[in-house]
């Protein structure tokens, strides 16, 4: 037996945790969908009917179910349709959240735009969409401490003579990717652990 008053008791521990893409698109819902966005001192307009978000390699796609119209004149011409958008994620410590960043339209729409509504290539849509989508991951980051901390509490023994002690202190999202099951969010875990030997 080897008594080294020297070893820490720090630990660390890394884990992930999935935010599927239904629970995504359900909380962008809430923040885009039913709201109309007004350019060109009124003369367009275009209202958001639904939102969804799914993968595409290291950037998530956002469809929006739209309907649009425009002044010209005595005419109103009307864009209804989806608009594609494709964009960034990144993970925003200060607000605990996933956001978008580079927003832009993809391909296809971008073409469409250019067509039938040149008026909303040329707005500031996208930069409007990209502030205001906002996946926060607060309260899964507390469930996976408290799972954390209850597995520690309840994990004590090791060997019947091996007693383990440990608290996470700290909880930090590292990192995020794309997969085709969800957002995967890398997680560390820091935090003490003690092992007693209370029995020989």
């Amino acid at each position: 037996l080897i008594i080294d008053s020297r070893l820490s008791d720090d630990i660390q521990i890394g884990l992930t945790a999935t935010i599927p893409y239904t629970h995504a698109s359900s909380l962008v819902q809430q923040q885009v969908a039913n709201q109309t966005y007004t350019f060109d001192g009124g003369k367009s307009q275009l209202t958001v009917n639904d939102a969804v978000i799914t993968p595409s390699g290291e950037q998530l796609i956002l469809m929006l179910d739209v309907d649009g119209k425009t002044k010209a004149g005595l005419f109103t011409k009307k864009l209804p349709g989806k608009l594609y958008l494709r964009g960034t994620p990144y993970y925003d410590a200060q607000t605990a959240s996933i956001k978008l960043r580079d927003v832009d339209y993809d391909f296809e729409t971008r073409d469409m735009l250019l067509n039938t509504a040149n008026w909303l290539a040329k707005n500031k849509f996208r930069e409007m969409i990209q502030s205001q989508v906002n996946i926060p991951v607060q309260s899964q980051l507390t469930d996976v401490r408290n799972l954390l901390q209850q597995t520690l509490n309840q994990s004590g023994r090791l060997h019947e003579s091996v007693l383990l002690r440990g608290a996470v202190s700290e909880l930090a999202l590292e990192n995020i990717y794309l997969s085709p099951a969800g957002i995967q969010a890398v997680v560390n875990a820091r935090g003490n652990l003690t092992a007693t030997i209370d029995r020989l």
